[in-house]
């Protein structure tokens, strides 16, 4: 694999804190291969994190690496630092003893020149460690910092800390002694003992909210709960799928009726209790409407989720599906059908189904036709199927006369259905 290719893809996930293999097929104009196993290669020396379930991988390993050539500069620039400040104490020790000799000889010219050399070495020493200490701040705010921010949000979150906990959460034995010293700097805590480390939580609330990793991580669990929500109503989203989305002679899929429904979801149960002005209610539609195409497209019976044209179409979708479930279906004859589309028998039950492909909730008609066809057809159960949903005054007199009123995705559960009722 090409180093430098590898460096620049380092280099896009150090300054963009993202890790995915299309992003970087996006950024260096590559392969897919080429870019995934890049990917590989970070997460192999603890750059980024392996995928979570999501796909979603975390940049772990911020901190620059220095090269040798980097490393012995910095070496050399520590010692000159170091030779720089002895010499100077040196040489303020001399003028110090040369003033006290010449003061005490009475050459008060001398002595007061040396006097002033003296504070003048004193204060060269207090300017290089002053410097310094200024460069090791600016050394944290440049390598260490997503570390820093990691250590504040985990200790916010657990609300509490050791010394193992933080060696755990850095990775590195070395980064997490500059890291305690930094959080002992900035007043937020101190060790009392070896393991045991005095906080203030106070400060460290409010510190960690202003921090990038803070707002990150914060978004990250918000999509995750939103993503949780979705699921845990996979299966009445995708009910209402089949029921208010429909093609329309022309083979245009309408979905209006089923975006008016997300957006009752959406504020009622997605983003309850938040203001409609802190989000789009069209973009949320748009992505719960995406998830739910996600959900059909990974269904394993797909006559379920492929919308169909006309009537005789959807009455053998109906018809397929019972089928692939043990049971034994047949259309009826389209001409004296009697109100029923659809016989279906499976261990000695018989039911008689008539299908309906509305672009609008069925009413009382199909519920009197189908309990008509049941005593004709000299059946056990009636029902009545439909993409759509079906009117209060339907719902009435099928209670009372017993008929089932279902959708196309609740048939392959037909035998539970006639059970419970």
């Amino acid at each position: 694999m090409d180093d430098s290719l590898y460096k620049q893809a380092v280099e896009i996930v150090r300054n963009d804190k993202k890790a995915s293999t299309s992003y970087i097929q996006r950024k260096l104009r590559i392969g897919y291969n080429r870019a995934a196993d890049l990917i590989d290669r970070m997460e192999a020396e603890g750059i980024v994190s392996a995928a979570d379930y999501l796909g979603r991988r975390e940049v772990v390993g911020l901190e620059k690496k220095l090269s040798n050539e980097e490393d012995s500069l910095s070496f050399g620039k520590f010692l000159g630092s170091c030779i720089c400040i002895i010499l100077y104490f040196l040489l303020g020790l001399i003028s110090f003893l040369v003033m006290i000799g010449c003061f005490a000889s009475g050459d008060v010219g001398i002595a007061a020149f040396g006097g002033l050399f003296a504070v003048f070495c004193g204060y060269r020493i207090y300017c290089k460690i002053e410097k310094k200490s200024i460069e090791i701040k600016k050394t944290y705010s440049i390598e260490d910092n997503y570390l820093y921010e990691k250590l504040l949000y985990s200790i916010w979150k657990s609300r509490e800390v050791d010394a193992k906990k933080i060696k755990d959460i850095v990775g590195d034995e070395h980064k997490a002694e500059i890291l305690v010293y930094r959080l002992e700097q900035e007043g937020l805590g101190k060790f009392e003992s070896e393991n045991k480390m005095i906080l203030d939580f106070y400060r460290i609330a409010d510190k960690v909210k202003q921090t990038a990793y803070y707002l990150k991580r914060e978004k990250e669990e918000k999509e995750v709960e939103r993503e949780f929500k979705v699921c845990q109503h996979k299966d009445v989203l995708l009910r209402k799928y089949h029921q208010l989305v429909y093609e329309d002679d022309y083979g245009i899929i309408k979905e209006d009726k089923y975006r008016a429904e997300l957006e009752y979801f959406v504020k009622n149960v997605l983003r309850k209790n938040e203001p409609e002005n802190s989000y789009s209610l069209s973009n949320e539609v748009d992505w719960v409407l995406k998830q739910v195409k996600i959900f059909l497209l990974n269904e394993n019976e797909q006559e379920i989720t492929t919308p169909v044209k006309n009537p005789y179409d959807f009455e053998k979708q109906c018809a397929d599906i019972l089928n692939n479930h043990g049971w034994k279906a047949k259309a009826t004859s389209k001409s004296l059908d009697q109100g029923v589309d659809v016989i279906a028998e499976k261990d000695g039950k018989k039911i008689a189904i008539q299908c309906k492909l509305y672009s609008q909730p069925v009413g009382n008609k199909a519920v009197q036709e189908v309990n008509a066809g049941k005593i004709y057809y000299k059946t056990d159960y009636a029902a009545v199927v439909s993409n759509n949903t079906y009117t209060i005054s339907a719902r009435q007199l099928a209670q009372n006369c017993g008929v089932l009123l279902l959708s196309v995705d609740e048939l392959s559960n037909l035998d539970d259905l006639i059970f419970i009722q």
